[in-house]
């Protein structure tokens, strides 16, 4: 991740590695850390409903045989 931003800023900015270090450690501090989808707002519905889909394919499955 460091390589990829600091080759992002170094094609665009001509800039000193530890001027370019500084700026990703502010960068980092602001940034939000990764999360899963299941922290996001509807992701439990989403997912009863995916489950309740999977169920009625299931069954239309089981009538094609």
């Amino acid at each position: 991740m460091i390589k990829k931003l600091i080759s992002f800023f170094t094609t665009k900015y001509t800039v000193t590695d530890s001027n370019l270090e500084k700026r990703i450690v502010a960068l980092e501090k602001i940034a939000h850390p990764k999360c899963g989808l299941e922290g996001f707002d509807g992701y439990q519905p989403l997912l009863d409903r995916i489950n309740k889909l999977e169920v009625v394919v299931g069954t239309l499955k089981k009538n094609d045989y």
